[in-house]
């Protein structure tokens, strides 16, 4: 993902991504993103973006972490 979003137009991609609505995106939730736009990524890939975004190290992505990874802050 890269920087440039806005912090509103990145909570807005959250909403997207967030399937169940729980606050949180999960593996699976964001494999779907990816398998919708027709782009299915790896598990290597997936796990990469977890690395970065995932900074408490919960095993998932909070709207905080979605926004500082698509902003770039």
């Amino acid at each position: 993902m890269s920087a440039g979003f806005k912090e509103s137009e990145a909570k807005e991609a959250f909403t997207v991504v967030d399937l169940d609505h729980d606050g949180m995106i999960t593996p699976a939730e964001l494999q779907h993103l990816w398998k919708r736009l027709g782009d299915p990524i790896s598990d290597q890939q997936l796990a990469e973006i977890f690395a970065k975004a995932d900074t408490n190290q919960d095993g998932l992505i909070s709207l905080e972490e979605f926004v500082e990874l698509v902003t770039g802050h």
